[in-house]
């Protein structure tokens, strides 16, 4: 009967408490198909379900009874998709029986039809469960069979698979142009939410047919024309085009045109998440003068709304509102406070984001520094694993602004950050150059987050992980300038054995990447960056009055020979993790308050 409810979409009058007591004294009597569909109706009205820790309990409850079900071989396809898209639309992680379900998707996915292996995919990508031989199983599904997929179907398994980390492009472009000419066959058929999908997908993949995107753009625009563009709709169509870069066309600006009109007539009516995506285009197009109006009304409606954002919402509307003018001081306070609040929910581009922008604000607002001392002294004492984070990998623009941010707000030179500090975050990329990293060269700005990183909640810990010394070695570089080698990614205890340092009893006991780890984040003065000169303080925007700002202020404060630069101290790692004391006491060391 739930599932009936959930079909015609009635929830008046109906005690979902009942319900969810009837279906957990019930629960081991389920058959395979009742089970899946008890939670599919579930995960349809769990919006207007006040109730949300009974409907957890049930889904729980449910997933242990599935489990049985899957172990005994008794889920079909149809059970199987109907279960992930039910635990991926309500967020509940079932570790057991997703893995389960993921396997029978990857060994079974022949069997499964295009809807069903569709619901699989999105409900796979939304818990965060990225197999690559399950993501395969799908793309070949996929391939053989694309002219049986619905337009809907087409753009959700795209983008699942987009943002499941599965390079289309690179692994199979017959795909991405079978896609493409099927775009452009039946664009006739695609809904505003099948375009704004898609686009997301392609800009994800990094592909841009400029055809196919032309023949969406040209449909959205009819929809336009007879129908109207939802406000909801307007923004996701927004995000998706700018996604892509794809602006000029003939095509695609009357529609960004309509889609502003649309925005400007019902912006009170979109969510906090919309406000945000809405905010980050504008910026993000570059044309925040000739939208001045909408950029300005987005700023206004985050004050009321910033509690509500999630935390890649909040860090994309903190990096947008600082490449503006907009946003007063009170507003700027508030994100702040918000940022500290959710700071523990925080992947590594958010805390790209967040620090970067409290960094050039706090010229106008220094009451920041606090809330940037208090969410970086977090990002050393937090495992964020960028390996299974569905934003991709930590890129060297991530790195550059992390760098920048410490260098602008003068905590480059601060040993405290690291008085015990046994981890660090794994923000490492061995395809990248680090002699790059550490020049920190500003390349192309990355997407946005999309907040579906799985290692955000269960696998985010304190301590653990990869340590400090993980980060590759910069190669040592031949030099005529003895100072400029001795300047260089030289570790604090290269060249030392245990005799020359009595208090080292057991060298493995001590960090020996560490220098590494400092100088990447400028720690270490302007004196210990990569051989050959000094390392510029480059910022975001590519300011040149700025960079020549801080060369004099760093000749100033530093001085210009070797007594000007900065050593590095060899730090204990008695302790495997950092815990809350020891945080306490590293931002008492750094003059903060103890509170965090």
């Amino acid at each position: 009967s739930i599932w009936a409810f959930a079909k015609i979409d009635w929830y008046e009058g109906i005690d979902f408490s009942a319900v969810c007591d009837r279906i957990l004294s019930q629960a081991d009597k389920y058959n395979p198909q009742d089970l899946s569909m008890t939670l599919w109706g579930l995960s349809r009205l769990i919006p207007h379900i006040s109730d949300r820790s009974r409907v957890k309990m049930v889904f729980e409850r449910c997933g242990y009874v599935a489990l049985m079900h899957a172990q005994a071989g008794r889920l079909n396809p149809q059970d199987v998709a109907t279960i992930l898209k039910s635990f991926g639309r309500v967020g509940i992680k079932h570790d057991d029986l997703i893995q389960a379900c993921q396997a029978c998707v990857a060994q079974f996915a022949s069997k499964f039809s295009c809807e069903d292996l569709t619901s699989a995919a999105w409900g796979l990508c939304k818990l965060g469960y990225h197999d690559a031989v399950c993501c395969d199983a799908i793309a070949r599904q996929l391939d053989e069979h694309l002219d049986k997929y619905s337009p809907a179907q087409l753009s959700t398994c795209l983008w699942a698979l987009a943002y499941m980390g599965v390079d289309l492009a690179a692994k199979d472009p017959e795909l991405v142009d079978a896609t493409a000419t099927y775009v452009k066959s039946k664009s006739f058929r695609f809904s505003t939410a099948d375009i704004s999908t898609i686009f997301s997908a392609y800009a994800r993949m990094g592909v841009c047919d400029c055809c196919a995107i032309d023949a969406l753009a040209d449909r959205a625009n009819l929809i336009n024309s007879t129908t109207g563009l939802g406000a909801q709709d307007a923004a996701m169509l927004l995000h998706g085009i700018v996604k892509l870069g794809h602006t000029a066309s003939s095509s695609v600006m009357p529609l960004i045109e309509e889609i502003c009109d649309v925005l400007r007539d019902n912006l009170s009516s979109l969510s906090a998440q919309s406000i945000s995506l809405c905010l980050w285009s504008f910026v993000r197009m570059g044309q925040v003068e000739d939208y001045s109006d909408l950029v300005e009304d987005c700023a206004k409606k985050l004050r009321d709304d910033a509690p509500e954002l999630a935390p890649h919402c909040l860090s994309n509307s903190m990096w947008a509102l600082a490449n503006t003018s907009y946003g007063d001081a009170a507003l700027w306070e508030e994100l702040a406070e918000c940022c500290v609040k959710q700071v523990t929910t925080f992947c590594i581009h958010d805390y790209a984001n967040v620090l970067t922008a409290l960094a050039k604000k706090s010229r106008e607002v220094p009451t920041l520094k606090d809330s940037f001392t208090r969410i970086a002294a977090m990002l050393f004492v937090m495992r964020v694993d960028d390996e299974n984070c569905s934003c991709g990998k930590v890129t060297k623009y991530d790195l550059g602004r992390l760098r920048w941010s410490f260098r602008e707000t003068g905590m480059n030179n601060s040993p405290a950050w690291f008085e015990g500090v046994s981890s660090a975050p794994a923000i490492h990329d061995a395809s990248l150059s680090p002699m790059v990293v550490l020049d920190g060269v500003a390349e192309v700005d990355p997407q946005p987050c999309t907040g579906q990183c799985p290692h955000l909640a269960p696998r985010m810990v304190v301590g653990g992980g990869a340590g400090i010394g993980s980060f590759t070695r910069m190669p040592s570089q031949d030099t005529a300038s003895d100072a400029a080698t001795n300047a260089g990614n030289k570790s604090v205890l290269d060249g030392l054995t245990p005799s020359d340092m009595p208090h080292l009893a057991d060298p493995s006991r001590y960090l020996t990447g560490l220098s590494d780890w400092q100088q990447m984040l400028g720690m270490n003065g302007p004196n210990a960056a990569a051989p050959g000169g000094s390392v510029e303080s480059v910022s975001p925007d590519g300011s040149v009055d700025e960079q020549q700002q801080h060369q004099q202020q760093e000749q100033q404060y530093y001085g210009t020979g070797p007594e000007g630069s900065s050593a590095a101290v060899p730090v204990s790692v008695k302790n495997t993790f950092l815990n809350f004391e020891d945080q306490a006491n590293m931002l008492a060391a750094a003059g903060r308050p103890k509170s965090i």
